[in-house]
């Protein structure tokens, strides 16, 4: 596989085309500092196979929230640890060079500042201050400083974030770059600032100066691909040993990493920008196999691929790929619940598929004192976790699934225009489960005795949840949400009462069928239980798709002909031909009052304990595996 072959950036050989970009964990310590979780964290990745990793973002100066800290000498031996790692298991590694510009969020009382005084859209809002000539050969210098810091720590390379609408993708770009004076003006001048860091690198500390680009920054008056076409050649004029290429800025009002996007969808950005430049360019966005991977390679379109959240998913990704086990890998849904999601609230990273993510050391060689008998019921994200991981530990395991798929609420969910991605859930737990020794059996609504003739020492109840059915007159005539997503047809005006990500996905469903769908949502906002990386790009759809969306307003009856709503005290009728029930669901957990005192160990995981998202059923089950 071209995947595997090695490729040489100035020098530094890397032992195949993996790369591993920046992501922001939030594991270091709230100074920066690098902690044993960071290290836990990468050692899972470097041992793995992965060929190049780029650790930060970084920060230069002291005061910004967030990213590993290089602005001072005083965290080199903890850089030096990981850079160790890195070379233990022969990996190439780089830390990025951050500067936020106008988007920082400060630990101080800072003043954010930019090329030009004009707010960002998003996160502070705060006017920032143009940066004086003085004060930009200042960030300049430390950049450099910084460089240094990475090369004494023991790092191969260094990478400058020019993306994502930070401050030097806020030089590059004419929509934030009002500037008259020679860092401003003609794209020459606008990627000065950029130019003159790679070369003061290159003088003073001689590594090599990856770049991490948008190759558009789909934001209205900002560059594009041509653009950055010509950006990309200046820079490498300037010195830079590669480009990661990837999409858009925080602020972009297109989706860029969610499950909206197509797999690979923003590869022709790496190829545009490999049509001109000479040095190595790697793909970005939505790479979440090997075989994608590959075919990137294989059709020239970049020289690397960037595999972050695949990482995450599954840190074995490049040894199972080596050994010819893809169908075993962990794939990434891009869903963002645990990773871009948390990272956003400044809160430590996890991963839906992959509740290890920053646990790895809790984790590592779990091995049970004595195998038991385990019975699992129910075979939903939280069964077959508990399954999986159970039988990993040594424990026979029998999981029982009254359906006739392993996925749960899974399956319903994957029915939705967007999020077909959650189907490759249960698809793996079909394969791997029975490597593991996982005793499936399915269409089996099974019974306290069924279950107590087996003789187990532990049962795990994963039952899952109902939908809640409100008491309100005429609430027999609708289905659910679960029943839409499932199948079952419906009129072709739609009411669909509850406006959270269930209720969304059915009211988008239904809206790509053709249907006149109308939402009644009784809080202030439509999805407010969809995270904040998704959210936007759901209620983007359903405006697109014409989908009705009225907040703050109450279903109050459901009769022939349309729902009765209740808003600011007034009734009014909204004509429709089905109504849909969507406002939450409650707890199947009628087993466990049955076999409570019965069996020595038994347990509620997901669902049937709170209902939640998949995320927390699939922690529960994770946490349960340190029990048992």
């Amino acid at each position: 596989m071209k995947l595997f072959e090695p490729i040489e950036i100035e020098g530094m050989r890397i032992k195949n085309r993996i790369v591993m970009p920046a992501v922001g964990t939030n594991f270091w310590s709230i100074d920066g500092a690098v902690t044993d979780k960071l290290l836990d964290f990468y050692e899972e990745r470097a041992k793995n196979g992965v060929g190049y990793v780029v650790v930060g973002v970084a920060k230069i100066e002291p005061q910004f929230f967030g990213g590993l800290a290089v602005h001072d000498d005083s965290y080199i031996p903890g850089l030096k640890k990981l850079a160790e790692i890195f070379h233990r298991y022969d990996v190439k590694c780089a830390v990025q060079l951050w500067h936020p510009g106008r988007y920082e969020i400060s630990l101080m009382d800072s003043e954010p500042v930019s090329a030009s005084g004009i707010p960002p859209p998003i996160f502070t809002k705060r006017k920032p201050k143009a940066l004086s000539i003085e004060e930009i050969h200042k960030i300049q210098d430390e950049f450099v400083e910084a460089a240094l810091r990475a090369k004494k720590a023991g790092f191969d390379a260094v990478e400058l974030i020019c993306s994502a609408g930070y401050l030097i993708s806020q030089f590059f770009s004419p929509a934030t770059n009002k500037r008259k004076d020679e860092y401003g003006g003609s794209l020459e001048n606008r990627a000065r600032f950029a130019t003159e860091i790679i070369e003061k690198i290159k003088e003073n500390v001689n590594v090599p100066v990856g770049c991490r680009i948008s190759g558009e920054e789909f934001v209205e008056g900002g560059n594009t691909l041509e653009d950055m076409k010509k950006i990309a050649k200046l820079l490498e004029e300037a010195g830079a040993a590669y480009f990661n290429v990837t999409a858009g800025w925080h602020e972009s009002r297109k989706p860029l990493i969610t499950m909206f996007v197509p797999r690979a969808a923003f590869v022709y950005l790496a190829e545009g920008i490999k049509s001109v430049v000479e040095v190595p360019v790697i793909a970005s966005n939505r790479i979440n196999t090997p075989e994608i991977a590959e075919k990137i390679l294989q059709e020239g379109k970049a020289d690397m691929v960037s595999m972050m959240r695949a990482l995450l998913a599954d840190p074995e990704l490049p040894k199972k790929a080596m050994e010819g086990r893809n169908d075993e890998i962990r794939v990434c849904i891009a869903c963002n619940q645990g990773c871009m999601d948390y990272a956003f609230q400044g809160r430590p990273i996890t991963c839906l598929v992959n509740p290890v993510v920053g646990r790895e050391a809790e984790f590592r060689d779990l091995k049970a004192e004595r195998n038991k008998k385990v019975v699992v019921v129910g075979g939903g994200p939280a069964g077959c976790k508990a399954a999986e991981m159970l039988a990993e530990k040594g424990h026979e395991v029998i999981l029982f699934e009254k359906d006739g798929r392993l996925g749960g609420q899974l399956l319903l969910a994957s029915k939705a225009p967007y999020a077909a991605e959650f189907g490759t859930i249960p698809e793996y737990f079909e394969r791997v489960l029975p490597k593991k020794g996982v005793e499936i059996r399915l269409n089996s609504k099974v019974s306290v005795e069924e279950i107590l003739s087996l003789d187990p020492d532990v049962v795990v109840l994963a039952l899952g949840a109902s939908p809640i059915i409100p008491e309100i007159p005429g609430v027999e005539k609708a289905l659910t949400a679960f029943d839409v997503l499932a199948g079952k047809k419906t009129g072709d005006r739609v009411v669909v009462i509850g406006g959270g990500g269930i209720g969304c996905s059915t009211a988008a469903k239904l809206a790509v069928e053709g249907k006149n769908v109308t939402i009644v949502e009784m809080l202030k906002r439509i999805g407010s239980d969809i995270g904040i990386s998704t959210r936007w790009n759901v209620l983007l759809f359903l405006s697109e798709k014409g989908v009705r969306m009225l907040t703050e307003t109450k279903a109050v009856e459901i009769k022939d002909g349309g729902v009765v709503v209740e808003v600011n005290g007034e009734r009014k009728t909204l004509g429709c031909d089905t109504a849909v029930i969507s406002v939450g669901t409650k707890p199947n957990d009628g087993l466990y009052e049955e076999l409570k005192g019965k069996i020595k160990e038994i347990y509620l995981i997901g669902d049937c304990k709170s209902p939640a998202k998949a995320l927390e059923a699939i922690k529960d089950a994770a946490e349960l595996a340190l029990k048992v």
